[in-house]
């Protein structure tokens, strides 16, 4: 399988001190972002498309919905 080295300076998460780390979190309740952002997980289909991928993640991780106007000529901000 193909991989892109991991730099140095990263601990690949399924390793053993990952998985140490991860048990950590869980125990010290650090880890609740974890849940939401795994569940909308999807992959770009382009590469062009990391933005797109990303913030369709974490908008469905806050639970936005998409038809709801967040946005209007006072500026930004949620409404």
């Amino acid at each position: 399988v193909f991989r892109r080295p991991l730099p140095t300076t990263l601990v690949r998460f399924a390793s053993r001190t990952g998985k140490r780390m991860f048990s950590e979190a869980l125990r010290d309740g650090t880890a609740e972002p974890y849940f939401p952002l795994s569940e909308q997980y999807v992959t770009q289909q382009e590469i062009s498309f990391c933005a797109l991928g990303s913030l369709t993640m974490v908008m469905n991780a806050l639970g936005v919905d998409p038809r709801r106007r967040w946005r209007d000529e006072s500026g930004p901000g949620w409404r």
